[in-house]
């Protein structure tokens, strides 16, 4: 078996590639299912400056419909609101982390005695790695749409 060595660090190629690898060994029911986003989507997604620069006209624009131009000929064949799973792979401050999207259905809410599915589409994030964390769980509930449209939940660290 090959490991990566000591004090090495993890590149977005390796990132890639194992979550495409994990995403494959998947029955292929569930791959459509689920929708991985290589590691350049999330950096160009929050570089507006970008998308500023290509010359287009931005004049009136929301803050997501800016962040959007940047993305949007990444998503235009599919309907990413029909996945299940979304899957962001986030570097930040030399730190991996996931961001992960879930459908409402596929979460249960524990309401008093009673369960009941969410309402809205969550976003599980690190706890352990704060402020990148909570900048990039805004951008994404950014991206997707207003505030009330998808709710935050930190990852509790074992």
């Amino acid at each position: 078996m090959v490991f990566i060595k000591f004090d090495t660090f993890l590149n977005d190629i390796i990132i890639d590639f194992y979550l495409m690898y994990l995403l494959h060994t998947l029955p292929e029911h569930l791959q459509e299912e689920i929708q991985i986003f290589p590691t350049s989507f999330y950096k160009r997604l929050c570089d507006v400056e970008h998308t500023i620069k290509g010359g287009m006209n931005i004049t009136g624009m929301t803050h997501s419909e800016k962040m959007h131009l940047g993305v949007q000929k990444w998503t235009k064949n599919q309907d990413i609101f029909k996945k299940k799973l979304l899957l962001f792979p986030v570097c930040r401050s030399a730190h991996w982390f996931l961001i992960v999207v879930l459908l409402p259905e596929l979460l249960l809410m524990q309401k008093g005695p009673e369960t009941e599915t969410a309402e809205t589409a969550v976003i599980v994030g690190p706890s352990g790695v704060r402020a990148p964390a909570q900048r990039s769980g805004h951008s994404t509930r950014h991206y997707f749409g207003p505030s009330g449209a998808v709710q935050t939940v930190s990852s509790k660290a074992p």
